[in-house]
């Protein structure tokens, strides 16, 4: 078998001198890059002559340390509250803080009467009775039943028979002139005066009113104790009321409505609406309706009659009051004496009022005594005649 021909001598020696070349050359690189390692991990202090300074060891440890708690959240701010406007009627105002007592709280003053105002001095109850005044806050109410036809005018016993439970009608005789009666007040220890006054005025209706002023016995001032004014016509029962109103400081001003056509009676003081019955009276009109029915009777009435009336009051309610004969005495009421009727309505509830009245017999059964007492208790207001006697009037018995 043939051998290949080796390679020329030459050759060989060429390579090997080139590989030692390259060797050297990698050696002097690797050479270079330790020392130049070598001088940047050497101490400071061997390159600018000073002794070594030894970097401190710092050993970092690993703690397992807890989180500290969350710190409490702070309660939400409240909410801004709007200033109110420049013209508002009420400011806004913010609560005390809880670690202050609240502040008092400051008395609800008193409303002031929606009517007129009642002067500041002395009341004159001897001026007439003014014009009708309108009185605001009256509840409306829907239409009720028609009232009950009115059964032909009657005696007093013969009524009482006859009806068996609503108030009759009875025969009366109403005044036809204007008339005034003048009272002294007595109160336990205060004194004053009152007055109570009718007037006639066209198309049969009338006008009427009952003031009392009160003198307390301490020498403070005057002050009125009733103004009653009623306003109405007549029917065939005698005095038929519409309208009456209160007019107190002290109690604002109040009305009762008398609604004849509906057959009902509302209040400007209560949403109530009562049924109304033939012969129904305000406080003012009671008085002069008894002065009169008694006038009006065939015969003079005696001991142990009766006289029922449904009378309503300015607090809302109207009830029947009866009114039993209870004598005819002699009183004094103002230094001379003065036969006279005497009747008297018991209170039906506690703390109702028992009502006497004293009518003069010679001078149309005028009212010259007046008395009113709380029950259970003492207090009491009476009225007696002051000074003269009204003129006898026409048929009085």
């Amino acid at each position: 078998m043939a051998r290949p021909n080796p390679a020329p001598a030459g050759t060989s020696i060429a390579w090997h001198a080139r590989a030692a070349s390259r060797r050297g050359r990698l050696a002097g690189v690797v050479v270079a890059v330790l020392a130049a390692h070598a001088w940047l991990v050497a101490p400071r202090g061997q390159h600018s002559g000073l002794p070594p300074v030894r970097s401190p060891v710092v050993q970092v440890l690993g703690l397992a340390v807890e989180p500290p708690p969350a710190p409490p959240a702070e309660p939400a701010p409240p909410p801004a509250v709007a200033p109110a406007p420049a013209d508002a009627t009420a400011a806004a105002t913010m609560p005390p803080p809880p670690d202050e007592p609240p502040a008092p709280s400051q008395p609800t003053p008193e409303p002031s009467p929606s009517g007129p105002a009642a002067p500041e001095g002395p009341v004159d109850p001897f001026a007439g009775p003014p014009p009708p005044d309108a009185v605001s806050g009256l509840e409306p109410v829907e239409d009720g039943a028609s009232p009950p036809p009115l059964p032909a005018p009657q005696s007093v016993v013969a009524a009482a028979a006859a009806q068996g439970g609503r108030p009759p009608l009875y025969t009366t005789q109403l005044p036809t002139e204007p008339l005034r009666v003048d009272y002294r007040l007595e109160r336990g220890d205060d004194g004053g005066r009152a007055m109570l006054a009718f007037e006639p005025l066209e198309g049969g209706r009338y006008r009427a009113r009952f003031l009392s002023i009160l003198r307390p016995a301490d020498g403070s001032t005057e002050r009125p104790l009733h103004d009653w004014e009623s306003h109405g016509a007549f029917d065939a029962g005698g005095f038929a009321p519409e309208r009456l109103v209160e007019r107190v400081r002290s109690r604002g001003t109040k009305a009762i409505n008398f609604q004849r056509d509906k057959g009902l009676i509302t209040f400007s003081s209560s949403p109530r609406a009562l049924a109304l019955f033939a012969g129904a009276q305000d406080r003012v009109t009671l008085m002069l309706q008894l002065m009169a029915i008694a006038q009006g009777q065939p015969e003079p009435l005696a001991p142990g009659q009766s006289v029922r009336v449904q009378v309503a009051g300015v607090r809302g309610l109207a009830t029947e009051w009866v009114f039993t004969v209870q004598g005819r005495p002699v009183i004094q009421p103002a230094g001379h004496p003065v036969p006279t009727v005497h009747l008297l309505r018991e209170p039906e509830v506690p703390y109702d009022q028992r009502v006497e009245l004293w009518l003069a017999t010679d001078a149309g059964h005028l009212p010259v005594g007046i008395r009113l007492t709380t029950v259970p208790g003492s207090s009491s207001e009476a009225y007696w005649l002051y000074g003269r006697l009204p003129q006898r009037t026409p048929g009085s018995r």
